[in-house]
């Protein structure tokens, strides 16, 4: 690989570690609004400007990488560890930035689920566990809903279209107790 070659790759890899550029892959799904249809490549979204070898500044998309979304759930539960790694799991959530206690127990968690940042923290004395109810659009609402189911997560409502309802819908708890509503629209 010619030298210039290595020296762009090596700007897009530290580019992308600052959230500055997508990949195609990652400018795809964030271009596509929530409670829309996927889209299934950049030929589809209105002015795509490419940077290099397939990768986007994320200006150009809906959500840039490095500002969060003007609401944020947080979670307080009584162990942010294992939600965190559940939702990993569920969502492939990708985690921003974290905070420990002196303990190792999570103090303040940032993750990226698609386009939006959800917080979570572990419960303390003054911040006592709660829990809500939290509704994500998701590529695959089937294949979302048995992750959870085979992560051992208690069924609500298996993922369902309901007539004159343009999503497919289904809904869990965590083992929180959180409920989870999980969407694809179909219609």
């Amino acid at each position: 690989m010619p030298v210039l070659e290595l020296r762009v790759a090596k700007v897009i890899e530290v580019l992308q570690e600052e959230h500055l550029y997508l990949s195609q892959e990652i400018a795809v799904r964030r271009a596509a609004r929530p409670g829309t249809r996927p889209v299934d490549n950049l030929d589809q979204i209105e002015h795509p400007v490419p940077f290099h070898q397939g990768f986007y500044p994320v200006q150009f998309y809906r959500y840039p990488a490095r500002f969060p979304t003007s609401l944020s759930p947080y979670l307080i539960v009584d162990n942010a560890k294992k939600l965190v790694g559940l939702l990993k799991t569920i969502f492939e959530a990708t985690e921003l930035r974290r905070f420990d206690h002196d303990n190792g127990t999570i103090a303040h968690i940032e993750l990226e689920l698609d386009d939006s940042i959800l917080m979570i923290s572990n419960s303390t004395e003054n911040y006592p566990a709660n829990t809500t109810m939290l509704h994500l659009y998701v590529p695959d609402v089937f294949k979302t809903f048995d992750l959870a189911v085979k992560n051992s997560c208690e069924i609500i409502e298996k993922p369902v279209n309901k007539e004159g309802d343009p999503d497919t819908r289904g809904s869990f708890y965590d083992f929180a107790g959180n409920y989870w509503a999980v969407s694809t629209q179909t219609n």
